[in-house]
């Protein structure tokens, strides 16, 4: 009796079932052959793009960043790689074309980086990395072509020590910082050509001491008079007002018999370029008067920058009464005190930041304190019935730098708040820690806001943008760990400044409400994101970062192994969603959320690898995974194909067969340099990266740089042919297609196996593993039979199908049994 087994159209791999329930058309195992189309084909190979490096020991980061200008939106593209050589952790610039490397620079000095994984990600024509082990400077800026631009980010801390942060205050009376008044003297005055005198007013008999200016006038006569100094004559020189709200001087009729009306006193300002400016006085007399006279002027409404070169000082009055002698008609003038700023609005709240001028970042705002209403009110000058009058104060602020503080900033903000509203006053330098405050009710309200809020750049496992619009940051630890950053500024994160009404905000989330999970990865599916976890899968829902639902945990999910070990994938039904690998590094799953998703409902879960459980430890990772780190996934853009890789060997998942409509796994071992599979070797690869301008690349640990399965300089044509391997042949003991176990119940024979293959000078081996012995038998030129071994016979029979690297498709096989074979008798 002769039976007839079909071993075509050849399948992937199944390991999940028994022996008995699998088809015989599925391989028990499968090296080095794509089976997408029924056909044994060879898989593709790679090439090498560079040579190895010299002095090259390790490969931290192997990525590629495309984005766009921020002005003109012009494309801007090209690999990123950092890499240890001699010792040193450099950044490079890794054209895309050619693969060229370029040193990338902080503005020309080399760089030193810390010597682990780096991660990172385009936002428009930047690439933001980091390294959560790098406590010092863990997050860097690059802009994309600028190789001279690498900039590590460290955005300040903020000034939050109440005991050694807050600020001082030194109410001073004077800008140049002096708890005294300044005074205007009348030194240098030459009353005779830098004195104006109108009306009653005469320069005949009038004189100037340092403290005294005295204004002689025409005799037994009244009426208005004036008189205008020329400052620019006086040894003081033209005058700066800017901070000086009020003016306090004395008039002083020399006797009873002249007499000025108090009421009638106008003091009117002019500046350098001629721009007169009325004040609003206020006396201690009234209608009339004689003796000391007291003059409080003061400034309303103020306009500061009108008052930095005053020249003029005009003063008019209407004289009510006048002697016959020269020497008692004259009006004295004191010296002028000049206050400070009294238009204040109370409280008056005081903060500071720290501020990094070279890339603008900027942190929270600390250091806080409330100035002293009594204070600012500076001296009390007695004018009798028009109320108290102050010449106030200009306070002196000076603010800390913390010691801690790393990296030291180069400046230091002062704010002062309006309302609810943080507005900044100045920046200085840290040299120079002390500001002037000099703001008023009005100037408060034409600040700028507070802009830059609070951005933690330490302990940064991942991040993705979402939307185009924004960064959501993942963070280690397990509250506050998933950090929305504002729309349109990838730095800006949620902040208690944050108003409510702004829908443009950021905002903060922990992922898991028992604090025990962190985020591993996050990716964008409509209007959600799934999260990645290192314990389970969690979503978000929203359109912005300020109406996203708090992160919940899709029921039954399980976490990730790692940050490359994950992608952004469709399945064969066309929903988009993540494929991930789980974190015993054992399954993929894929998972996908819509809108409607409350953690119960609203999502797709399920495993990927049900077909080839266990089959993950056992081939890809030769049961023993050393390093999670370099477990990588990815999808063939060209070939919808989604790919494992660890060091040398992948997993690939093809579109789906026509055979039986179902993705098939295929096992892929290369030839780098080593025939064995060490993650610790240097030829194997560390990192890959899968794009859809340039492919699939990959870095070595000494540097090389291949490309697998197309050849990007022939417009990506398969890397087919003998030797495919970057030079070398594929191993040769490594391509074949292993069937199943067949079982049967009657002692059988295999007599014999017919192929059918595209080429007939292809020499397929077929190796046949029976009870009593193994048969190996090569197909001659021409020949479609093998006959075996009488003696392959028994219960059990397994059968492997070597092809050789420069064979076409092999289309069929049929296996030839004869049985079942009884007891011999008894001759």
């Amino acid at each position: 009796m002769t039976q007839y087994v079909e071993l075509s159209p050849f399948l992937g791999v199944v390991s999940s079932l028994s022996n008995v329930a699998i088809d015989p058309k599925y391989a028990g195992d499968i090296r080095n052959l794509r089976i997408e189309d029924g056909e044994l084909n060879v898989r593709c190979g790679y090439r090498s793009l560079t040579s190895a490096v010299s002095g090259s020991t390790a490969v931290k980061h192997f990525n590629y960043y495309a984005g766009y200008t921020a002005s003109g939106l012009i494309p801007v593209s090209e690999y990123i790689s950092i890499e240890q050589r001699f010792g040193t952790v450099r950044p490079f610039s890794v054209s895309a074309s050619g693969c060229a490397r370029t040193e990338i620079t902080a503005s020309g000095s080399s760089l030193s980086l810390y010597n682990s994984y780096w991660r990172g990600l385009t936002w428009q024509d930047r690439a933001f990395l980091w390294n959560y082990n790098d406590t010092t400077y863990p997050l860097a800026q690059y802009t994309l072509g600028q190789v001279d631009s690498w900039r590590a980010i460290k955005v300040p801390i903020a000034p939050t020590n109440g005991r050694t942060d807050r600020i001082s205050v030194v109410y001073a009376k004077d800008a140049s910082g002096l708890l005294r008044y300044r005074e205007l003297t009348w030194a240098g005055l030459d009353v005779s050509t830098e004195v104006t005198y109108t009306g009653n007013a005469t320069s005949a008999n009038s004189g100037v001491t340092t403290d005294t200016l005295s204004i002689a006038h025409v005799t037994s006569a009244s009426g208005l008079a004036s008189f205008t100094v020329d400052l620019n004559g006086l040894t003081a020189g033209i005058q700066d007002w800017t901070y000086n709200d009020c003016l306090f001087f004395t008039l002083n009729p020399r006797s009873s018999s002249f007499k000025i009306n108090a009421q009638s006193i106008k003091v009117t300002l002019t500046n350098n370029d001629g721009s007169p400016i009325t004040v609003d006085l206020a006396t201690n007399a009234g209608e009339t008067t004689h003796g000391d006279l007291g003059v409080y002027s003061f400034f309303t409404d103020k306009t500061r920058g009108d008052w930095d070169n005053t020249r003029y000082l005009k003063v008019e009055y209407q004289v009510t009464a006048s002697s016959a002698s020269a020497v008692d008609n004259r009006l004295d003038m004191g010296k002028v005190q000049i206050g400070g700023i009294t238009n204040w609005k109370y409280p008056v709240t005081l903060g500071y930041s720290y501020y990094d001028e070279l890339g603008g970042y900027e942190s929270g705002i600390g250091g806080a304190g409330t100035l002293d209403q009594t204070l600012l009110q500076g001296s009390l000058i007695s004018l009798q019935g028009v109320g108290s009058r102050y010449l106030g104060t200009i306070p002196r602020v000076t603010v800390q730098v913390s010691p801690w503080n790393s990296p030291t900033p180069t400046a230091t903000r002062l704010y002062v708040q309006d309302q609810t509203k943080w507005r900044r006053v100045a920046s200085h330098p840290v040299s120079s820690l002390t500001y002037l405050f000099s703001e008023t009710s009005q100037s408060i309200q034409t600040l700028d806001e507070y802009q830059i809020t609070p951005y933690q750049h330490d302990n940064i496992v991942c991040a993705a943008v979402i939307k185009g619009a924004w960064i959501v940051w993942g963070y280690r630890g397990g509250a506050s760990n998933i950090r929305h950053s504002r729309i349109g500024d990838p730095l800006r994160q949620a902040s208690d400044l944050d108003l409510e009404s702004d829908e443009s905000r950021g905002a903060t989330f922990t992922l898991s409400d028992t604090l025990q999970d962190e985020p591993v990865a996050f990716y964008q599916v409509g209007n959600a994101i799934i999260v990645l976890g290192q314990q389970a899968c969690y979503a978000q829902v929203g359109d912005r970062p300020s109406n996203l639902t708090r992160p919940q945990r899709i029921a039954g999910s399980y976490g990730c192994i790692g940050f490359e070990a994950s992608c952004k994938w469709r399945d064969d039904q066309g929903r988009e969603g993540v494929a991930y690998v789980s974190a015993d590094g054992q399954s993929v799953y894929f998972v996908t959320v819509d809108d409607s998703f409350n953690g119960n409902t609203g999502f797709l879960y399920y495993e990927v690898t049900r077909n080839v459980r266990g089959l993950m430890k056992s081939f890809l990772t030769n049961s023993v995974l050393t390093n999670p780190e370099v477990v990588m996934m990815g999808v063939d853009h060209r070939s919808d194909a989604l790919w494992i890789v660890y060091a040398s060997r992948a997993m690939v998942y093809r579109r789906p067969s026509l055979v039986d409509g179902q993705r098939q796994w295929e096992l892929y071992e290369y030839n780098i340099g080593s025939s064995d599979f060490d993650i610790a070797s240097t030829f194997h690869w560390v990192k890959l990266n899968f794009s859809q301008d340039w492919g699939i690349r990959a870095i070595r640990i000494n540097g090389v740089i291949d490309e697998l399965e197309y050849d990007s300089s022939q417009h990506f044509e398969p890397i087919t042919g003998t030797n495919r391997d970057g030079g070398s042949a594929v191993f040769s003991d490594k391509i074949y297609w292993q069937s199943k176990r067949f079982d049967f119940d009657r002692a059988m024979r295999l007599f014999g196996v017919r192929v059918i293959r595209d080429d007939s000078t292809d020499q397929p081996t077929f190796i046949v593993d029976s009870d009593r012995q193994t048969d190996s038998c090569s197909y001659a030129v021409g020949k479609n039979q093998l006959r075996f071994s009488p003696m392959t016979r028994g219960y059990t029979f397994q059968i492997k199908i070597k092809v050789p690297e420069s064979a076409e498709a092999l289309t069929k096989a049929v296996l030839e049994f004869h049985g079942p074979e009884g007891k011999r008798r008894a001759s």
